[in-house]
């Protein structure tokens, strides 16, 4: 018998679930190929649909507040985090078709803003009382993503 597909992140609030896939006694191999296939799909047309929509709202608050700081992107990324955990919660509350959570929170919130997740999973972190490793884990992505963005743009300078 196959092994059953496993989850990307188990944690009940967890946003990249593959909870679709889970392998059951009555689903064969090709059922669970075909499942995760369509939920792949569904991924796709929200991150689609968030992309394009990350380019229009950015667009649309530069153009309206100017580029004195990159203003698009922070609405960008606030409207995300409020996006992420009003579907959470809608998440939380009502039981909606296993389709929808990870074509909308990975597929169109996750194109649209990876700021939304971090900011979710530093919150879970705080909820379940771990404050030390919210603070690491907030920190940590801070300084080291920005000494990453300062060292691929040396690795990038050294090339030309």
């Amino acid at each position: 018998m196959d092994a059953p597909a496993q989850a990307v992140d188990r944690r009940a609030g967890g946003v990249a679930t593959w909870h679709v896939l889970e392998a059951t006694p009555r689903r064969t191999a090709a059922q669970r190929e075909r499942a995760m296939l369509r939920q792949a799909l569904w991924i796709g047309i929200g991150g689609l649909l968030g992309a394009n929509a990350r380019v229009l709202v950015a667009s649309w608050v530069s153009a309206w507040l100017g580029t004195l700081i990159p203003y698009g992107t922070l609405i960008v990324n606030l409207s995300g985090c409020l996006l992420l955990g009003f579907l959470m919660g809608v998440l939380e509350a009502w039981p909606l078709p296993p389709v929808l959570r990870p074509a909308l929170a990975t597929g169109f919130i996750g194109a649209y803003t990876t700021f939304s997740t971090f900011a979710y999973e530093t919150i879970l972190l705080i909820r379940e009382g771990s404050l030390l490793l919210a603070t690491i884990y907030v920190l940590g992505s801070l300084l080291v993503g920005l000494a990453a963005v300062w060292l691929g743009l040396v690795a990038a300078r050294a090339l030309g």
